[in-house]
């Protein structure tokens, strides 16, 4: 696909809501193809994005981008630095 394609980057998807599987998905995707960074969708609900936490930490895949909106202009580069203290406490 890739000598089809050539893409010049290719980003792994995860809904913020997806579970822990989706460590064991990224490992796969990663193995296979070679994932330099993850689109989390969905930031702007009630989800914290938990399993990229575990991904970045078991692939060292970065989150790149996240989606806090319907639209295209509601993905945004993510920059965690701006992400209020304590977000990705568990439990507040």
């Amino acid at each position: 696909m890739k000598k089809i394609v050539c893409p010049d980057e290719v980003l792994l998807v995860f809904d913020a809501m997806t579970g822990q599987e989706a460590v064991t998905v990224a490992q796969e995707f990663h193995s296979r193809i070679g994932v330099p960074g993850l689109v989390l969708t969905k930031m702007d609900g009630d989800a914290r994005g938990g399993a990229a936490l575990s991904i970045t930490s078991v692939t060292g895949i970065p989150v790149k981008f996240i989606g806090v909106g319907e639209k295209i202009d509601g993905l945004e580069m993510f920059h965690p630095d701006r992400l209020p203290p304590g977000y990705w406490v568990w439990g507040m």
